[in-house]
């Protein structure tokens, strides 16, 4: 899968020439503060004077991130490193005039700056390779080598590890941060101590879960359905979003409503897309039991034990190649509709104005915007429908 867009906060990459020529390859180019709207976008940071604040910015993000650190004689790698970026994602002008990430990966030989072809490449890597900063909560000191027994609570059985400590990096995902934390048990012969609540990193109930992830993933049956037989048993509270424009990415803005409505994410696409917000793999995503896939060309839901039939958000990809009949069905079944808008102002304002005419229930349509500068143009005319993304980040109570 390719990265759709590149977040940044660096003026000559967001001056209009490069935009242009990014928006021909179907790349968005962002500043950090309308990344949520990028469900697959690369984080760019290039060494300039707002460097230490941009990689400080970024390391909350959690996006795979490359750092653009100029020469590598220079601190500015080892500021990155020091921060938690990977060092595959670090990228530097070596001792030979290559451009390489710090790890020896070589992109490019023998140039004196790095394009914008090599910029994409560079991005595709780390993009492909999930390479996001991410922070240690807690690091094994290197003085420490003994081997104990651990006792897991839910197995009377012991396993041998060595250090004391079993390092495995979880990535907890937020609207806003993603951040790597470990997690351990203390040793049987220190179970007198307390041992330190993880949970306390975050308020945040989806922190919670995801750190507790019960049921254990791996007891959860995958299953499939077809829509005509799920749609018939369906008799609760629905959602749908739909994107005005084929060229945008409408997976985060659904992802942020469903947790917002309390409703269980349905992607209905050609192929899944959104499972990249909720896990490694559509497996793994489907396996949280907050995403289920819709495959808008075999017409059947996979989804994990129990599918809900009460309280749904149905994403819908893609509206050009939905039939007519089954776009009526969905429209009739949400109480709430929502549209993610673009920059493309001509063409959403053209599906707005179509579906306006042929929706039974106008007061249900709401207008989402995911850059905050297009809220006031779509405003003008669509006044109070219009709502930036970024005021749907608390769940309702």
């Amino acid at each position: 899968m390719s990265f759709k867009a590149i977040i940044t906060n660096n003026q000559n990459l967001l001056s209009p020439p490069i935009e242009n020529i990014l928006r021909k390859k179907d790349i968005q180019i962002l500043t950090a503060k309308d990344y949520l709207s990028a469900a697959s976008g690369v984080g760019v940071i290039i060494t300039d004077e707002n460097y230490q604040q941009n990689l400080e910015e970024f390391l909350e993000l959690g996006l795979p991130t490359a750092v653009i650190a100029g020469n590598i004689k220079y601190r500015d790698k080892d500021l990155a490193l020091e921060m938690g970026y990977p060092a595959g994602a670090i990228i530097v002008r070596d001792n030979e005039g290559r451009i390489t990430n710090i790890e020896g990966k070589i992109f490019k030989e023998q140039d004196k700056g790095i394009e914008i072809k090599t910029l994409l490449e560079i991005c595709q890597y780390v993009y492909t390779n999930n390479l996001c900063p991410f922070i240690y909560v807690w690091q094994e000191g290197e003085d420490k080598q003994e081997t104990v027994k651990v006792r897991e609570d839910k197995e009377t059985e012991t396993v041998e590890t060595s250090p004391v400590v079993n390092f495995e990096k979880t990535e907890i995902k937020e609207s806003q941060f993603k951040i790597r934390a470990a997690n351990f048990e203390l040793p049987s012969e220190a179970e007198k101590h307390k041992s330190p609540d993880f949970r306390d990193l975050s308020k945040s109930s989806s922190l919670r879960e995801e750190i507790k992830q019960e049921p254990p993933m791996q007891e959860i049956k995958i299953k499939k359905i077809k829509f005509e037989d799920f749609i018939s048993k369906f008799n609760g509270k629905a959602a749908l979003v739909i994107k005005a424009d084929e060229t945008i990415e409408s997976g985060m803005p659904a992802s942020i409503l469903s947790k917002y409505l309390k409703m269980h994410h349905i992607e209905l696409n050609q192929k899944p897309s959104a499972y990249t917000l909720y896990g490694k793999s559509m497996e793994e995503a489907i396996k949280t039991q907050q995403y289920s896939f819709g495959d808008l060309n075999n017409r059947y839901i996979t989804f994990a034990d129990e599918l809900p039939y009460d309280n749904v958000l149905f994403n819908l990809a893609h509206l050009d190649i939905t039939e007519e009949t089954f776009l009526n069905l969905l429209l009739e079944k949400a109480q709430e509709k929502y549209i993610v808008l673009s920059s493309n102002y001509d063409v959403c304002m053209g599906i707005i104005d179509t579906l306006i005419d042929i929706m039974p229930d106008k007061q249900s349509l709401k207008l989402i915007t995911v850059q905050e500068k297009d809220t006031e143009v779509y405003a003008r005319k669509y006044k109070d429908m219009v709502k930036f993304i970024g005021n749907y980040q608390h769940p309702t109570t």
